[in-house]
């Protein structure tokens, strides 16, 4: 992840990349007053507990949140699925 964190955020810190401004979560959700969001994410994507703590975030804000996880996939793209796909 380091060589991702590299190329995304080039020449910052460890204190810079926990700013709100970069990553959502460590803001304060309750503060922005979160819309509903809708979070997807494959079993077997390194990124997994980030979607889970997120999504429980964001419901612990009071927003409404939906955390759908897919069996099996490395990653999941908004673009192959429907809202309908999603409830």
């Amino acid at each position: 992840m380091h060589s991702y964190i590299a190329a995304y955020l080039p020449s910052t810190s460890e204190a810079d990349r926990r700013k709100p401004d970069i990553s959502p979560f460590y803001a304060n959700l309750r503060e922005l007053k979160c819309p509903p969001a809708i979070f997807t994410c494959g079993t077997l994507d390194p990124l997994l507990d980030d979607s889970v703590l997120m999504a429980t975030k964001w419901t612990m804000s009071g927003a409404d949140a939906v955390l759908k996880l897919y069996p099996g996939m490395l990653e999941t793209s908004l673009k192959d699925f429907t809202l309908n796909s999603i409830n």
